[in-house]
Formats: C-alpha cells, sequence, structure tokens
C-alpha cells in the first residue's frame, strides 16, 4: 500500500482520467502514451514535473499499481 503526499495525491487526482482512458484502449496504464499524447500533458503537466513529485519514481509506482487498476 502506497502513503502518498497530498501533492502526490492531487498529482494522481489530475492524471486518474487518463489512467482510466489509457486502460479503456491499451488494456493497462501506459505512461509513455500518457504523457506523449499533448492534449494529456497540457492538462496534467510533462511527464518530468509530475515524475519529480514522485522523487523520480512514478514510473516504478504506476508499475506496481498495474494489478490495482
Amino acid at each position: 500500500m502506497y502513503n502518498f503526499s497530498h501533492v502526490q495525491s492531487v498529482a494522481l487526482g489530475k492524471i486518474k482520467d487518463a489512467f482510466v482512458a489509457n486502460l479503456s484502449s491499451h488494456g493497462r496504464v501506459d505512461i509513455d502514451a500518457i504523457f506523449a499524447n499533448p492534449i494529456y500533458a497540457r492538462l496534467i503537466g510533462n511527464f518530468e514535473d509530475i515524475n519529480r513529485k514522485f522523487d523520480g519514481h512514478l514510473r516504478e509506482i504506476v508499475e506496481g499499481m498495474q494489478g490495482s487498476f
């Protein structure tokens, strides 16, 4: 189980819709596809900024959460 900070929870809240759409189209969350999409990047922010909020571990966190989606 993850213990996300408030800042991390806000960031995850912003990307949850992208996660859902990505799951629907790919069957899993593809972090690269999400951040490559200019619409999501504009709404969410760029990967580097969001990743920094997770101390550089966003990719690993999303991979670890795959079974929960």
